[in-house]
């Protein structure tokens, strides 16, 4: 596979919330619909001047796998010396797949992917963030998405399994 665009998202991250009717038309409440615009502005901004500029600094199209890891805020519970300080899987709300509808709604409204539906493999972790004990500090809070094509000529699909977990080894060291 190859690595094509690399984004990180600043802030909390949220769900995709159910849409709401009324006075004839649907809508997402504000929280939902400004997160969407901001994480859509991160990309385009990203893609203007970050390390994705360049040639192919349009949407991806074709099929792309993507690789999303959620850092959320630690509550004070996992504040204390006896929470580890490294990133602690998160297994609470909100769920990890209507945040992965955000997510990918916002590839695709900030210009990072042509059409969401050309997302045939999706790798997703939740954790939440590292914390300094001495400084009483946390770390980033955000989410970091890569974006991944397979490699020309790579129908068969065993051999693009292979290809995502020698790609998921590669990204643990």
């Amino acid at each position: 596979m190859i690595k094509l665009k690399t984004y990180f998202i600043p802030g909390e991250p949220l769900q995709m919330t159910r849409q709401r009717f009324g006075r004839g038309r649907s809508y997402h409440v504000k929280k939902t619909s400004d997160f969407l615009k901001m994480g859509a502005e991160f990309i385009e901004l990203e893609d203007r001047s970050g390390p994705n500029t360049g040639d192919d600094s349009g949407p991806v199209t074709g099929r792309v796998f993507v690789f999303i890891e959620y850092f959320c805020g630690r509550p004070g519970r996992l504040k204390r010396k006896s929470s580890p300080s490294s990133a602690i899987y998160k297994d609470t709300t909100p769920d990890l797949d209507n945040k992965i509808k955000m997510t990918l709604d916002i590839l695709q409204k900030g210009g990072a992917i042509a059409d969401d539906k050309t997302v045939v493999g999706l790798v997703a972790f939740d954790f939440w963030t590292t914390y300094d004990f001495k400084t009483k500090t946390q770390g980033l809070i955000g989410q970091s998405i890569t974006i991944y094509k397979p490699n020309q000529g790579e129908n068969d699909v065993e051999f693009t399994i292979e290809s995502l977990r020698h790609t998921l080894e590669a990204n643990e060291t």
